[in-house]
């Protein structure tokens, strides 16, 4: 599978797309807007802590948007350096790594679930063990773009459920983009039900919506 995504995206920066490792450049790395270390911190119910790192513009929200809309995954390994290379995991306290899943359906069409890197990263980071079977979605529900806040929730309210027990573990939440948090919020809900003791969340990126909220 491996030589067939290199066939069709040689290892390149891709950003420039110039030879070399799959991550960013040093000039495009430099073009990365981090978060001040202030703003990182996002409330979302449920969660004992929400961190993100990276605001959701161009030209880095561009390469997510390839991963998730456009059928390519090659960004996702960038994105995956990024993430580890941002996250303050001197915040961070956690056992288990839990990833939130893409719908059974998307992950068939898309091929491939673009959080799992991310995690992947951070679990090797952190030396933590990932639970890639801990969070599962409920069929149902509509698309989250363009929904409000009120609505994402109503849309999530018990989509998810946590299948193995995690009485007495910490939990870190991974995903992607945090909007509304509206995601994060019912993914908690379903580990504090499966026991978990704390659930820390962490994305790679933070909307202007997450912004307008505060």
């Amino acid at each position: 599978m491996r030589s067939v995504v290199d066939f069709l995206w040689p290892p390149a920066c891709p950003l420039c797309l110039r030879g070399g490792p799959d991550r960013l450049c040093d000039t495009c790395r430099a073009l990365v807007s981090v978060l001040p270390a202030d703003e990182r911190t996002v409330v979302v119910p449920g969660c004992d802590l929400v961190l993100a790192s990276v605001p959701y513009e161009p030209p880095v929200r561009d390469l997510l948007v390839r991963a998730k809309y456009a059928g390519d995954p090659h960004p996702l390994t960038a994105l995956s350096v990024l993430f580890a290379e941002l996250l303050p995991v001197e915040d961070i306290v956690a056992d288990v790594i839990v990833p939130v899943p893409l719908s059974r359906s998307r992950r068939r069409r898309r091929g491939y679930d673009q959080v799992a890197p991310l995690a992947r990263a951070v679990a090797t980071r952190m030396a933590l063990p990932i639970e890639g079977r801990g969070l599962r979605r409920r069929r149902g529900g509509d698309a989250q773009v363009g929904l409000t806040r009120a609505a994402r929730r109503r849309n999530l309210r018990g989509r998810f459920v946590c299948v193995p027990d995690l009485s007495g573990r910490r939990a870190l939440l991974v995903d992607d983009v945090v909007t509304t948090g509206a995601t994060l919020e019912a993914a908690a809900a379903a580990l504090r039900d499966a026991g978990a003791d704390m659930v820390v969340a962490a994305c790679l990126f933070r909307t202007r919506a997450v912004e307008a909220q505060k």
